[in-house]
């Protein structure tokens, strides 16, 4: 009986001896990571980033292409009203070229400065787009009657990336519309 109390306390310090050392070793006082922890988060992340970048560039274009496309359309309509209300011809410009892709409005105040007409780059950002087809009667203007009627139909169409969007000018009453579609 003595004996079997002596063997079951030396185990319990065996146990005891062999925790402390764990504790004092290496593996439990570690506070950083391998070099092969990190090599493989690292390829994860990788891998990872390899997936999402080509969707998000492409989604980042398809954003582009339609806030420039409202933004567009947003000003045709607020240049036929303001043709209304003033009840004169107002002219919608576009200037289409490999350095510049650009639309103004001569007769509108410019909605962030005091000074200067209304001007619009989409070649830059936010919205990094390029007039790709533009037909709007022959020239590179859009004219708005005292009535807020166009002088002609018309389509322009935006390009970002694989994205295009094209809006609508109807001749007779100058309603617009944006349809979307991929390269």
């Amino acid at each position: 009986n003595q004996i079997s109390v002596v063997t079951t306390k030396s185990r319990k310090n065996t146990k005891l001896r062999a925790l402390r050392v764990l504790r004092g070793s290496h593996m439990m006082n570690r506070t950083g990571f391998t070099l092969l922890e990190l090599a493989v988060a690292l390829l994860i992340i990788g891998l990872l980033a390899s997936l999402v970048a080509p969707r998000f560039a492409q989604s980042l274009a398809a954003n582009r292409a339609e806030m420039a496309a409202r933004r567009l359309t947003a000003d045709l309509r607020r240049v036929q009203e303001a043709a209304r209300i003033t009840s004169s011809s107002l002219v919608v410009r576009f200037t289409v070229s490999p350095t510049a892709t650009l639309y103004e409005a001569p007769g509108l105040p410019h909605l962030d400065h005091r000074r200067g007409h209304y001007v619009v780059r989409l070649h830059d950002d936010p919205y990094r787009v390029e007039i790709s087809a533009l037909s709007v009667g022959g020239d590179a203007e859009l004219v708005f009657d005292g009535q807020g009627k166009p002088d002609t139909a018309g389509t322009i169409t935006l390009k970002a990336g694989d994205h295009v969007r094209t809006i609508t000018i109807d001749g007779p009453s100058g309603h617009t519309a944006v349809a979307a579609s991929k390269l």
